[in-house]
């Protein structure tokens, strides 16, 4: 049985597994929880953005001489690559689905490799209002700490990115703003389901606290938080940006995105500038400027990586080299 791709465009941490829900609740949509498939085929033609034992550099030249030769280079490639996944896709569905969902937030770096691998695909576009993210992630990760490490490429690139793909793609995509989706979910799904041209059903919204999926990736925090769609996750965030160092970077991140992207997204600089005003903190904030310092010391110094290293070192008997 061969099953028709869609895929959640998102960051981390605006409510794509809320959604993933939600479709999985349909009984023609199957899904898994993050499958992580497409990122390292995408970068198999990528110069940079990946560490290895292997020197990637070269394997990059090697399989593009090798892609090049084809009849048609890389288009043949990338269509290739999106047969094998499909087929794994359909391996996974059950026989009544005539989707398979694939939700991984990280996909944002490679959407023009998905549209080549998925020409037929169907593309659903989940933003969330930018402050909601940042206070999300350092509450889910960092313990309401100020130590971007992992979400600082996605607060000063995703956000960019999915504004520059959108516009790319939105002759064929669907766009779901979070804050609809809590506002309206009945209104909202209808919509992204005659996207998808499937009939709507009420399961989607009544049961999707039941749904479960296989996988070990994913939000399990938020997975089994609300049995029901409520506003409560649209106002959290102004308990966790409490400090003027947190407010000082939201602002830097905001300004950084852009007026023009922001726009894309489907909010406005001026109103999340005038809600970071209104927001009353009487605290500095030291313990979050060290938190922060740190993290972009252990970001610049790639501390993690020779850690790896070391571990490799110390596994294997012998120096190993992580090439590019």
């Amino acid at each position: 049985m061969d099953v028709k791709p869609v895929f959640i465009f998102s960051l981390p941490r605006s409510g794509s597994t809320l959604l993933q829900r939600i479709l999985a609740a349909h009984p023609q949509i199957s899904t898994h929880a993050e499958p992580w498939l497409l990122l390292p085929l995408a970068y198999s033609l990528r110069k940079t953005g990946i560490y290895a034992e292997y020197n990637h550099s070269n394997a990059v030249k090697g399989i593009t001489a090798f892609t090049d030769s084809l009849p048609n280079q890389a288009y043949d490639y990338y269509f290739e690559l999106g047969k094998m996944v499909r087929s794994l896709y359909s391996k996974l569905a059950d026989n009544k689905s005539v989707y398979f969902l694939d939700k991984t937030p990280r996909y944002y770096l490679i959407l023009p490799e998905i549209q080549e691998m998925f020409p037929d695909a169907k593309f659903i576009f989940l933003f969330r209002n930018p402050l909601q993210v940042y206070a999300s992630s350092l509450e889910a990760w960092y313990r309401g700490r100020l130590f971007p490490y992992a979400s600082q490429m996605d607060l000063f690139r995703g956000f960019r990115l999915l504004a520059t793909g959108f516009r790319e793609m939105k002759a064929r995509s669907h766009r779901v703003n979070f804050e609809d989706l809590l506002n309206a979910p009945e209104k909202t799904i209808r919509k992204l389901l005659a996207y998808m041209n499937l009939d709507y059903d009420p399961a989607c919204i009544r049961n999707f606290n039941s749904v479960r999926f296989g996988g070990i990736l994913g939000d399990q925090l938020g997975t089994f938080q609300y049995s029901a769609i409520n506003r409560g996750p649209l106002e959290k965030w102004k308990g966790t940006i409490n400090t003027l160092i947190k407010k000082r970077y939201a602002r830097q991140f905001l300004s950084f995105i852009g007026e023009d992207d922001l726009n894309t997204l489907g909010y406005s600089m001026a109103e999340l500038k005038e809600s970071l005003r209104e927001l009353r903190v009487n605290k500095f904030g030291l313990a979050d400027l060290l938190w922060l310092m740190l993290a972009n010391l252990i970001r610049i110094g790639e501390l993690f990586l020779f850690i790896r290293k070391f571990k490799q070192k110390k596994r294997d008997g012998f120096p190993v080299t992580l090439h590019r």
